[in-house]
């Protein structure tokens, strides 16, 4: 039998696919984001062919972006509570803290040290 990819004829095309089966499409809806130079934003939607199901709507494309910013939050959140948590668990410099805490010290006694 031929493959598929080597029949150039659409309608030879169309026969192998009615023998074959043809595919359900894999992606559901498809959309660009394009962002000017200016700033501007556009999206470009994709029609439906053999691997996108569908064209995306309004609704799609607002519900995606608002489901993309939220993982992206989750992410920064994530982050910066995982670097909180490394930053506790890493040992004090002892000797550092000693030296803060003596300066402090002498300095509620009013005793000036400028060369320490």
């Amino acid at each position: 039998m031929e493959d598929i990819k080597s029949v150039t004829e659409p309608i030879e095309k169309e026969k192998a696919w009615e023998d074959l089966g043809r595919p359900e499409p894999t992606i559901q809806y498809s959309y660009t984001v394009i962002v000017d130079r200016d700033g501007a934003i556009h999206t470009q939607v994709s029609e439906p062919s053999d691997k996108v199901s569908r064209r995306a709507n309004t609704f799609d494309i607002y519900s995606t972006c608002k489901d993309l910013v939220s993982d992206i939050e989750s992410q920064l959140l994530a982050d910066r509570v995982a670097r909180a948590v490394v930053s506790s668990l890493q040992p004090a410099d002892s000797a550092k803290e000693l030296r803060e805490r003596l300066m402090s010290a002498l300095s509620d006694r009013g005793i000036e040290t400028p060369g320490a």
